[in-house]
């Protein structure tokens, strides 16, 4: 699947600009032509599942540059609930994660074993890191309202 951005210019207004994300998406998937409208039924009308609309959800959040509620996709029955849940998150300053430089951010500052030249597949290094670093804090998952939980292997 591609993850392209939508091609629709950042000044274009957000009911299109999400339309035309959504369209993109539906046609990548191989679903009904023709464009989506506001009120098209996300499931019944586009033929999204709760793993498309996650996805979706992925897009519009790097589309936008907003951070949406988990509740927002799946409570959405039609692109025109995705708009208002963008202008909520544009509105209130939501406008994305925290990203820390590597030199602050927990994980650089934790001095990981260096993995070897032997480490050719991303199993063999999850393997290396859980028998070498396996208290390290590897990422921190994000609840709604911010709170990190660190995960370690």
């Amino acid at each position: 699947m591609s993850t392209a951005r939508s091609e629709v210019p950042a000044t274009t207004p957000v009911p299109t600009r999400l339309l035309s994300t959504v369209d993109a998406f539906v046609a990548e998937l191989g679903g009904r032509r023709g464009a989506a409208g506001a009120g098209s039924d996300l499931e019944r009308d586009l033929g999204l599942g709760s793993l498309e609309r996650i996805e979706l959800l992925t897009r519009i959040e790097r589309d936008f540059g907003v951070t949406l509620p988990d509740a927002a996709v799946r409570e959405a029955r039609t692109p025109e609930a995705l708009v208002q849940a963008v202008l909520r998150a544009l509105a209130s300053g939501d406008t994305g994660f925290e990203f820390r430089a590597a030199a602050e951010s927990p994980v650089a500052a934790g001095g990981a074993a260096v993995v070897p030249s032997s480490v050719s597949t991303l199993v063999e290094l999850a393997r290396f890191r859980a028998e070498h670093d396996g208290d390290r804090v590897q990422m921190s998952l994000l609840a709604d309202d911010l709170t990190p939980t660190p995960i370690t292997y």
